[in-house]
C-alpha cells in the first residue's frame, strides 16, 4: 500500500489533524523516521474499507481496538 503526499495532505485537511509530523518533510526530518508519517487513523480507515469491500455483505462493527506497533511513511 502506498499513501502519497497529496492523499496524506487531503486526510490532514479532512481530519483537521495538522500535526507537522504528517505533512511537513522538513519538520519530520528532525525525527528518527526522517520523512512524514501517515496518520494512523487514515491507515485504519483504508484497511477497514478494503476488508469490508471483500466481504460484500452487511457487517456491523461494534468495537475496534488498535495497537500501533510501527510507523508508515508517506510515499
Amino acid at each position: 500500500m502506498i499513501i502519497n503526499t497529496k492523499e496524506s495532505e487531503q486526510f490532514s485537511k479532512i481530519s483537521k489533524d495538522t500535526n507537522k509530523i504528517h505533512i511537513n518533510r522538513k519538520f519530520s526530518s528532525n525525527f528518527f523516521f526522517k520523512e512524514p508519517v501517515v496518520h494512523g487513523a487514515n491507515l485504519v480507515l483504508i484497511a477497514l474499507s478494503k476488508f469490508l469491500e471483500k466481504k460484500r455483505k452487511c457487517i456491523f462493527i461494534k468495537k475496534i481496538t488498535l495497537n500501533f506497533k510501527n510507523f508508515f511513511l508517506v510515499n
